[in-house]
């Protein structure tokens, strides 16, 4: 049997795939040089595609939900105006385009209403805005007209605002909940954040967060100064709650990201949302620590969009008028102090470049009538910026000027209705309108008496994410979705429990969505936060534990595991520096080598089941199905507490409360079996040990464990080769849990493998598989003289001054290899270690370049 070698390109673009060996010479097989090549284009992520298909969804659910809706009303709107419905759904078009009930062109094109006493003119002027008029349903001790009700509702189903928060308003306007949980998200990471913060401080945070009249940054430096704030990491934190913008290495004490792609953070920055995804990818786990505090910003933007009133609806009113009277205020003193042509560049002018009152919102005046503005908007801050440079450094008016600049420090200066700050907004403060109108109108109404908890479940209703699409595709044999329905018909929102079997749902979504094992090719992977994948993870930084630079016992490891590890949440080295030292075992000055930094591995739903569990007599079996069941079910609490009390009825109605509160998320990348079922002889003893077990009893990581010492290894082969594999399709290929880009690589090899087995009429002993990096941005380099200075400036003092003798260097001369190299060794041989003298650099008698490491080990 031939050696086969497959060099692989998996770079963007066009790659190419060729047969080669490791020194790229033509294979010589029956006599004959052989190359072969494969071209493709490189594969795109999902990303893109799932957030169209994301919008989509929720589109067309959005658009089902008004469809419910208007079905609801459509007898009693039809008895009042048949053409209502047509006319709002053609209000999107130009006049000469709208259409009666006939399919005529109406005299007077109106958007909603036609009578003969009440048109869209007299509408507009009784509610200039659409919370004008839920404000007015909400209060009117008079029968309204049945389209007004219907505009109402519409706006209220249109916009129900996120799901993210549970409880009622009275738990979201809570300020000590959300800030308790923040801190204490912190206190488990072990930040650089020693603030003591009891009632007194939560009062201070509250009031200075909900505070109107101070800037940002005044709201920064007074909670510095309340709290006492030293380390980097507390003024950080201050920083970016308040929504200023922090680096994410002070936060997180880790100067490492100061090198990634967003280094810096603001909540408030209009792009946030677009770069999250990638903070959250840099962080890890410890983005939870972001989206905590990010909770905290949120409560305050609520706040202050609520402000002191009781509804969303009364606070949007006071936003209209705050605008009103500010465009006023600011229309005149720019006509009576800086002039007609200055009023029509804010007022008046449209220009993509100018990011004037027009650009603003979106709407300008043609003609004397409104019209929207079809070039480019800007935002709050560009507006803001354009009036600095065109209005308020022209004001000769002090006192004028103060004020402006002011109000647009603190961000209230013509203030929008439409805003991205709406996107805060949970569905509760929505729906405790929607039910002062429902309740103040359903003895007048009887359509609203006969429907009101169909419109509310409308509102409420949410297809939870185990259950899927409700309707699917059929591909072969499967469906594309895995409902399981318990009748056949219509699903509605008000049936949707009578119709699903929410539980085996989310059985069949269990098995769809678990990965697998990455050695057992058939077996379901643990959850992260497993209580045998946190040992497995704990176990294989601990065994990598060297004292002294010799490695520790294996009592003490055990030692170690059970006193610190099962005693606190998160092991930092200094912790265990500390438990070393008192326990006698080291002095101060040992040498703690082998991991790096602080321990990343901890066992939390070990700790969280001790606290929460203390009385209770579960297995571990029935605890790591428990963990299970959070990590999948913990989005939606009502459901993780019906399994609960079905599996577990021994357990008290305190303690599924209890662990209804954990939240556990993400995957391992190995099964159950893998780390307990499979097993080998130890090696001096023949005792049948576990994968798990060997890590215990020896201080041998997992790639130690899989070598030729234990046998572990052919155990597995046997395993899979019980499931053995007879033909390669593309099936396989798809059930890996890696991204498109890499299942296109990987289907490839197996194409071009299959192409040389079918050539050569033989299977390839071996395949070698060349990765090339990836094709990335180009940038401009640094020279080599800038990158010297910059290391230099890092060395402490010496005798010798490097970088002014660098300076008066020509960035030429260290083109060439040699000076650039003494340099680098500063200016020292690399074998001896002796200083060379400049001067002697040029005799080639005396020193040359070589490679001090063979180029068979570094290439």
């Amino acid at each position: 049997m031939q050696d086969y070698y497959l060099g692989l390109d998996l770079g963007t673009g066009s790659v190419g795939w060729a047969v080669t060996n490791m020194n790229y010479e033509l294979i010589r097989a029956h006599g004959k040089s052989m190359w072969g090549v494969r071209l493709f284009d490189s594969a795109n992520t999902a990303e893109e595609r799932r957030m169209f298909r994301t919008g989509r969804r929720r589109l067309a659910r959005r658009n089902w939900r008004l469809e419910l809706l208007r079905n609801l009303f459509s007898e009693e709107i039809s008895k009042v105006d048949d053409g209502f419905y047509l006319r709002m759904k053609e209000s999107r078009y130009v006049p000469e385009d709208k259409k009666n009930e006939k399919g005529v062109c109406p005299e007077l094109p109106y958007a909603l209403f036609i009578d003969a006493d009440y048109t869209d003119k007299e509408y507009h002027k009784q509610f200039p805005t659409i919370y004008h008029l839920r404000k007015w349903l909400m209060t009117t001790d008079t029968i309204p007209d049945i389209r007004f009700v219907y505009l109402g509702l519409h706006h209220i189903m249109k916009h129900r605002g996120h799901f993210l928060f549970s409880g009622n308003i009275e738990n979201i306007k809570d300020f000590r909940e959300t800030f308790q949980q923040f801190i204490h998200q912190v206190e488990e990471e072990e930040l650089d954040f020693h603030l003591f913060i009891d009632t007194e401080e939560l009062d201070i945070i509250e009031e200075t967060l909900k505070n109107k009249n101070i800037t940002k940054s005044a709201k920064k430096s007074k909670l510095n100064k309340a709290l006492k704030a030293k380390t980097a990491c507390e003024k950080a934190l201050v920083t970016l709650f308040t929504g200023g913008t922090a680096k994410l290495s002070d936060i997180f004490g880790n100067k490492e990201l100061d090198g990634c792609e967003r280094p810096k953070i603001s909540f408030s920055d209009s792009s946030y949302d677009d770069y999250a995804g990638t903070v959250e990818t840099e962080l890890g786990e410890q983005y939870i620590i972001v989206e905590m505090a990010k909770a905290v910003y949120d409560w305050a933007v609520l706040v202050d969009i609520l402000g002191e009133y009781e509804t969303i609806s009364d606070a949007k009113i006071a936003v209209y008028e705050k605008h009103k009277k500010d465009l006023l205020y600011l229309k005149r003193l720019v006509r009576e102090d800086l002039g007609e042509d200055i009023y029509k560049k804010v007022f008046v002018i449209t220009d993509a470049k100018l990011n004037n009152y027009c650009a603003y919102i979106g709407m300008t005046k043609c003609n004397g009538k409104k019209v929207d503005l079809a070039g480019k908007r800007c935002d709050r801050k560009d507006f803001y910026d354009f009036l600095k440079k065109t209005v308020l450094n022209k004001i000769s008016d002090e006192s004028h000027a103060e004020y402006l600049k002011m109000e647009m420090e603190k961000d209230t200066f013509l203030p929008r209705q439409v805003s991205k700050e709406n996107g805060v907004i949970p569905y509760q403060v929505h729906l405790y309108e929607l039910d002062k109108i429902l309740n103040n109108l359903e003895n007048c109404i009887p359509v609203i008496k006969a429907n009101k908890e169909k419109i509310r479940k409308t509102f409420t209703f949410r297809i939870p994410y185990y259950v899927g699409p409700l309707n699917g595709v059929k591909k072969g044999n499967d469906m594309t979705n895995w409902v399981q329905r318990k009748k056949s018909g219509k699903i509605y929102p008000w049936n949707f429990e009578e119709m699903v079997d929410e539980e085996a749902s989310a059985e069949k979504f269990i098995r769809r969505m678990t990965n697998k094992c990455t050695y057992l090719v058939n077996e379901d992977v643990l959850p992260k936060n497993s209580l045998l994948y946190s040992k497995f993870m704990v176990l294989n930084e601990l065994n990598n534990l060297r004292i002294n630079g010799n490695c520790i016992d294996v009592i003490l490891k055990q030692k170690i595991y059970v006193d610190v590890f099962q005693r606190h949440r998160r092991v930092t080295q200094k912790r265990l520096k500390s438990y070393l030292v008192r326990e006698g075992i080291i002095g101060k000055d040992a040498d703690i080598t082998g991991i790096d930094g602080d321990f990343k591995g901890s066992l939390t739903a070990y700790h969280d089941f001790k606290e929460k569990l203390t009385d209770s007599t579960l297995s571990e079996t029935e605890m790591e199905n428990i963990i299970l069941n959070i990590t999948l079910f913990g989005d939606d609490k009502k459901l993780l507490m019906k399994r609960l009390k079905k599996l577990y009825p021994q357990l008290t109605e305190t303690q599924c409360k209890s662990l209804c509160t954990l939240s556990y998320q993400g995957w391992g990348r190995l099964s159950s079996r893998f780390l307990e079922g499979i097993t080998a002889p130890a090696p001096e003893t023949g005792e049948v040990w576990t994968i798990i077990r060997t890590m215990w009893e020896t201080n041998d990581n997992l790639m130690q464990v899989l070598s030729e010492k234990y046998h572990f290894v052919e155990a597995i082969e046997d395993e899979n080769s019980k499931d053995e594999i007879t033909q390669i399709s593309y099936d396989i290929v798809n059930q890996l849990a890696v991204s498109p880009a890499v299942k296109r690589q990987i289907w490839q090899t197996l194409q071009i493998v299959k192409e040389i087995e079918k050539i050569m009429g033989n299977a390839p002993k071996r395949i070698f598989i060349e990765m090339a990096r990836e094709k990335r941005e180009s940038k401009r380099t640094d020279s080599r003289k800038k990158t010297l200075i910059e290391l230099y400036k890092k060395c402490r003092e010496e005798e010798r001054d490097w970088i002014s003798e660098l300076n008066h260097t020509e960035d030429s001369s260290l083109r060439g290899d040699k000076l650039y190299l003494y340099y680098v060794q500063k200016g020292r041989c690399m074998y001896s270690g002796e200083p060379i003298e400049l001067e002697d650099l040029w005799d080639n008698r005396k020193y040359d370049i070589d490679h001090i490491y063979p180029q068979s080990k570094v290439m």
